[in-house]
């Protein structure tokens, strides 16, 4: 027997948006589209009612803060649900600070269909998905100075055996919460890890090291 579909909830402001999303979703025989919705308040009155393994929302809504408000909404379920952000250009402000905050992705509108689920299954596989101009955008501009670092491949020779680990999983996507419990350590020590990996990767900010991380997990994956 084939396996259950994961459901799809969709947040767009554009009618015309969902209905293109819908249809991507609908095309995809592991995927079920769940609901649309024009705002996150409306969404989450239906989220909470469960059945819904992902969520795809922009970003630029009037209130830049309701994605946020969405995100925290979100993470505090029962059964935490990811988000996909999804957006018309790179924001270049909002979008790296919605991964921090715990987006588990960031794809720009102009994708193309088989992008677009690629996405969708990264995320729901609970990995982090970056498109490609956001990952370049990223490693160039939350560098110190804006300079871009070496590529990921072949930066972390400079690792420990632990950091390595720590770096696999924060490009999973994973918190520093998590990480903790996975690895049965202290979320201090997490955080100093995360401090010395910015540090030797030579990386200015918390949303630039979930970007490199994420970028080297795919590289390293693509490689093996």
């Amino acid at each position: 027997m084939a396996p259950p579909r994961m459901r799809v909830a969709v947040i767009d402001s554009q009618p015309v948006v969902r209905a293109g999303l819908r249809l991507v979703i609908d095309a995809c025989t592991s995927l079920s589209f769940a609901f649309e919705a024009s705002d996150p308040r409306e969404a989450m009155e239906k989220i909470r009612a469960g059945g819904v393994d992902l969520v795809v929302s922009e970003v630029a809504f009037q209130d830049h803060e309701s994605v946020f408000e969405l995100l925290r909404e979100l993470r505090e379920l029962p059964r935490p649900v990811p988000l996909l952000v999804f957006s018309h250009h790179l924001e270049q402000q909002v979008a790296p600070k919605a991964l921090q905050a715990g987006a588990r992705g960031y794809l720009e509108k102009h994708a193309s269909m088989e992008e677009i689920v690629r996405a969708m299954h990264r995320v729901l596989a609970g990995k982090v998905y970056l498109s490609r101009e956001m990952t370049e955008w990223a490693l160039d501009h939350l560098t110190p100075g804006g300079t871009t670092p070496q590529t990921p491949a072949t930066q972390v020779s400079g690792l420990t055996v632990r950091e390595l680990e720590i770096l696999e999983l924060i490009g999973s996507g994973m918190q520093s919460k998590e990480i903790a419990n996975c690895l049965h350590i202290s979320l201090k020590t997490v955080e100093t890890h995360r401090a010395h990996l910015r540090e030797k990767l030579g990386i200015a900010s918390g949303s630039g090291l979930v970007c490199y991380a994420s970028q080297w997990v795919v590289t390293e994956h693509a490689a093996s």
